[in-house]
């Protein structure tokens, strides 16, 4: 896990620049980004895609799990997260666009 976008993230939350949880991601009328663990349930997705409704937020699937994005943000685990500043929504998007380009490089 020592790749830069999961420093990133957790660089967001030491930054207090990242809302944690699906209850703080719903709630966080800033967020530019909203990360979703590869392994979140079905339920987990239905709310990220009822937060992001008539906003101008983007879901980005994270190629990681929910423990390993739980670490990097220093909790047991996690599988909602939401970007509130937009210089650290584009360092992360470029981070993952260069880690693997056919995924977010669009």
């Amino acid at each position: 896990m020592d790749d830069r976008a999961i420093g990133l993230i957790g660089l967001m939350r030491r930054a207090g620049a990242i809302e944690i949880g699906e209850d703080n991601s719903g709630s966080a009328g800033k967020a530019k980004l909203l990360l979703t663990a590869e392994d979140a349930s079905e339920n987990a997705l239905r709310h990220a895609e009822r937060f992001t409704q008539g906003r101008r937020v983007i879901t980005v699937p994270l190629h990681y799990t929910r423990d390993e994005l739980g670490k990097a943000l220093g909790i047991g685990g996690c599988s909602m997260a939401a970007v509130t500043d937009i210089g650290f929504a584009n360092a992360l998007m470029k981070a993952l666009s260069e880690q693997e380009p056919d995924m977010y490089a669009q």
